[in-house]
């Protein structure tokens, strides 16, 4: 069974329900829920981060193919 992706205190509850369900000691079952807690958490920041970077050079290349400048070759 996928375990919930969030960080908030219900999704890592979940989790380790589901972990200990599934036959895995307390403290395994607490270590893999606030592990997916947290690589979740790093996703959300590198996504935020790598699409705030992204947008205003992606309107300038989209500016510059509507006004019909030739690329330059690399």
């Amino acid at each position: 069974m996928p375990l919930v992706q969030g960080r908030s205190k219900q999704a890592i509850s979940s989790n380790i329900r589901a972990e200990m369900a599934a036959g895995k000691p307390q403290k395994q079952a607490v270590a893999i829920a606030l592990s997916v807690a947290r690589r979740r958490s790093t996703r959300d920041r590198v996504a935020e981060r790598f699409a705030a970077d992204r947008l205003p050079r992606m309107g300038a290349h989209g500016a510059e193919a509507k006004q019909g400048r030739p690329r330059q070759a690399r």
